[in-house]
């Protein structure tokens, strides 16, 4: 139920706005770790996630009856109390963004996934292979992105983190207004600068 699930046309079932789907599960990486989660929602009134880091054997749930509630803001704001390499991108100080140019990369990357342009520029060939799907825009419509800044980086190199069969070199964390929504972006990258997995809540 943890394995990636695939469409008919080879991609990964998709997540917000990466990580790969099981079964029934989502799967995104957070802070370079692998972790499962589902969330649930109805215009009754309720709201709630349940967000899994087995490699940290952690698991946060969180029920509200608060139906616009930022839920997955709270699950993963609450693994940086219990381990601080889980700190949440929403709860980090910005920093001064030592590389404006990657930054810029980042950018125009979301901005062609979500309009369902070419991507493959900027990311690494084994990430394309496993792309979540996400459909494309009509003609002449721009993606609901807005207020795309940077928030922080971590230097990756030691932890030997590998995503979609590369090596990490570094993470990059940014917030966004998508939809009228703050969302946060996390983006793995390899030596050389290419996206080599990416997700978000």
């Amino acid at each position: 139920m943890w394995s990636r699930a695939k469409l008919s046309n080879g991609q990964d079932v998709a997540g917000f706005p990466g990580g790969s789907g099981g079964l029934g599960w989502a799967m995104p990486t957070y802070n370079g770790y692998g972790a499962v989660g589902h969330s649930g929602s109805f215009n009754t009134g309720f709201t709630s996630v349940m967000i899994r880091i087995p490699e940290k054997d952690l698991t946060v749930i969180v029920l509200t009856n608060q139906w616009q509630t930022q839920i997955s803001r709270i699950g993963y704001g609450i693994f940086g109390f219990y381990d601080p390499t889980l700190i949440a991108p929403h709860r980090r100080s910005a920093e001064p963004d030592s590389r404006p140019d990657l930054s810029t990369k980042m950018k125009a990357f979301t901005l062609a996934l979500f309009s369902g342009a070419e991507t493959t520029s900027y990311t690494t060939a084994e990430l394309q292979k496993h792309r979540p799907y996400v459909p494309k825009l009509p003609a002449g419509k721009a993606p609901p992105i807005s207020d795309f800044a940077f928030i922080a980086t971590d230097d990756l190199r030691s932890r030997r983190i590998v995503r979609n069969d590369v090596k990490v070199a570094e993470a990059r964390y940014y917030t966004m207004n998508f939809d009228g929504d703050p969302r946060y972006i996390t983006f793995y990258l390899t030596e050389d600068g290419r996206i080599a997995d990416y997700s978000g809540y």
